[in-house]
């Protein structure tokens, strides 16, 4: 099970967290990997830093933006999935 964590906190918030979340649950749903994939929200990630949304997979923390979230997901999310 892989555990894919975004930071809701108030800096992802605006960075487009929403947007990345909704990319993640269209792509989980349309590759029928709900058994597969755990879908979390964090309030902070504490590394508000960077200028994209925080995301983790399995404890590894990376950073998204909206535009990237798909690609992300297939190299990162996908891969571990497996």
């Amino acid at each position: 099970m892989v555990e894919l964590t975004v930071c809701i906190g108030t800096s992802c918030h605006l960075r487009g967290a929403t947007k990345v979340i909704k990319t993640f649950q269209h792509l989980i749903t349309s590759n029928k990997l709900e058994k597969n994939i755990s879908l979390k929200g964090a309030f902070c990630m504490g590394q508000c830093s960077g200028k994209k949304v925080r995301v983790s997979v399995n404890s590894n923390v990376f950073e998204t933006s909206p535009e990237e979230a798909e690609g992300f997901f297939l190299k990162e999310v996908l891969n571990t999935a497996g």
